[in-house]
């Protein structure tokens, strides 16, 4: 017995009956024949992320104590109320140019090392760890030119939360652009972060 066929606008069964596959998630291997490599998934690019954020992170965030600790002032606080102006005492205050130095040396550092280990090695330690390898989309031989526009974009954050303290302003900048690399990992069909898609590169999986 065959069985009838489609009607117009619907559509065939899949051989042998049943269900047809799902389609591929965001995770599964994408593979980039110019590279002749799979992408990175999303997993990988995180926690490697990660491990750099610490590695980097842990020593520029004892770098801050000790620099606005340099930096700071004592002042003797007042709150005026309505019986008249109330002392409460010492106050410690950082004046702006000490958040704006911790924040040029915090980002220098967080340069370097994304740039050291990325030109000498194209990957990072956490990269490293992962399986993962910063390359050109276009397959050619990573330069200077794209990785310091690469190097940039990442140390970016670190600079906004501190040259731009008020409110948290600069922290929530750094945050948004943390946040639409993440988007793009799963939504974006090569995976492009803002740092690729602003250096032209993709990060592939090699092994570890």
């Amino acid at each position: 017995y065959a069985p009838p066929p489609p009607q117009q606008g619907g559509y065939a069964p899949p051989p042998g009956g049943g269900f047809a596959p799902p389609a591929a998630s965001s995770a599964a291997p994408v593979f980039i024949p110019e590279l002749n490599a799979n992408l990175a998934e999303p997993l990988q690019r995180i926690l490697a992320r990660v491990i750099d954020g610490l590695i980097v992170g842990i020593p520029n965030a004892i770098l801050v104590v000790i620099l606005l600790g340099i930096f700071e002032t004592t002042e003797q606080g007042s709150v005026n109320t309505f019986i008249g102006t109330v002392n409460v005492g010492s106050v410690v205050t950082h004046p702006f140019y000490g958040y704006v130095i911790a924040g040029l040396i915090t980002a220098a550092i967080a340069f370097a090392y994304e740039f050291f280990f990325t030109m000498s090695q194209g990957q990072t330690i956490g990269k490293k760890v992962m399986g993962c390898k910063i390359v050109r989309a276009d397959g050619q031989p990573l330069d200077q030119t794209a990785l310091l526009t690469r190097c940039g974009v990442v140390a970016a954050p670190t600079l906004l939360a501190y040259v731009i303290p008020s409110v948290g302003l600069g922290g929530l900048l750094g945050a948004v652009l943390w946040i639409a690399s993440v988007v793009l990992l799963f939504t974006d069909s090569r995976r492009e972060t803002v740092p690729d898609k602003a250096a032209k590169t993709l990060v592939i999986a090699v092994p570890k």
